[in-house]
């Protein structure tokens, strides 16, 4: 939608981008850059740097849901003002669901047509799955979300349900012992994230999951960047029920304070009003 912002002129013009895409695309090609779809990505990079660079010139205000994106796209648009609001969720929609009881389980959900979320899962599965079970097999792992490939399904096991689409995504995040964000690549905020946390479920994630929240190792989350501590500290929390309770608590609270509408709201009116 920037193409139209020329249109504009002698208005004030807010665009909300909500991720930088010149940063998600780069850190696509950094995971990926040695397979088939390589040179497919550096295109892609290549083509959102241009756009741009054609039509950030005529925006007044940029709105990024993180302080990460916020800097990077203002380093190469040094005229244009970055500002940080970042997501929020539905507390009503996503909270504790006490009708159904936690399983033995370690959830992940997105869409799988975000090449972000496709590596997250293969990586739970080939790599982080294998580990948690040398020390624990009963645990299974469960990974659902819409345009699920054949990849993908094909890792389906006893121990592991590749779901794809299901009409509410609350059931399978309820039933989770331990929610999962093996990111290692994307930008930006994860809804998948205030999710869990508004429904109270304990989250292990890695470094770049973290980006654009209040995210405290041991207090509201447990954070690991390797597979072998991913599985070490999804282990730990089947083994501490306190501690889980603990995260999972603070995880709701971190949400109610920071991530509801009510509050964001006010932070995209006071943007919008401001004097010239």
């Amino acid at each position: 939608m920037l193409q139209y912002a020329e249109l504009f002129k002698g208005m004030k013009v807010v665009a909300d981008v909500v991720d930088d895409p010149v940063l998600e695309w780069r850190r696509l090609l950094k995971v990926n850059w040695y397979r088939s779809e390589g040179l497919r990505l550096g295109r892609y990079l290549l083509g959102w740097f241009l756009y741009e660079r054609r039509y950030a010139q005529h925006l007044d205000h940029v709105v990024f849901v993180s302080e990460t994106d916020s800097k990077s796209f203002a380093l190469r648009n040094r005229k244009v003002s970055a500002q940080t609001i970042v997501n929020g969720v539905d507390l009503d929609f996503f909270r504790p669901m006490t009708n159904l009881s936690s399983e033995k389980s370690v959830v992940f959900t997105g869409n799988m047509a975000h090449q972000p979320n496709l590596d997250a899962a293969l990586y739970l599965l080939k790599e982080i799955a294998p580990r948690v079970w040398e020390n624990d097999p009963d645990i299974r792992f469960v990974v659902c979300g819409a345009n699920t490939p054949t990849k993908l399904t094909e890792l389906a096991t006893e121990r592991v349900q590749v779901l794809g689409w299901v009409d509410d995504i609350r059931e399978p995040i309820a039933r989770a012992g331990v929610v999962i964000l093996p990111m290692i690549s994307g930008t930006g905020i994860k809804n998948k994230l205030l999710e869990a946390w508004a429904m109270e479920k304990p989250v292990v994630m890695t470094t770049l999951s973290c980006q654009g929240v209040n995210a405290l190792a041991g207090e509201n989350c447990e954070i690991a960047d390797t597979a072998e501590t991913l599985a070490r500290v999804v282990l730990s929390l089947f083994e501490s029920s306190s501690q889980a309770e603990k995260i999972a608590v603070a995880g709701r609270q971190c949400v109610e304070t920071f991530h509801n509408w009510d509050r964001l709201a006010a932070d995209y009116t006071d943007l919008l009003v401001e004097k010239d």
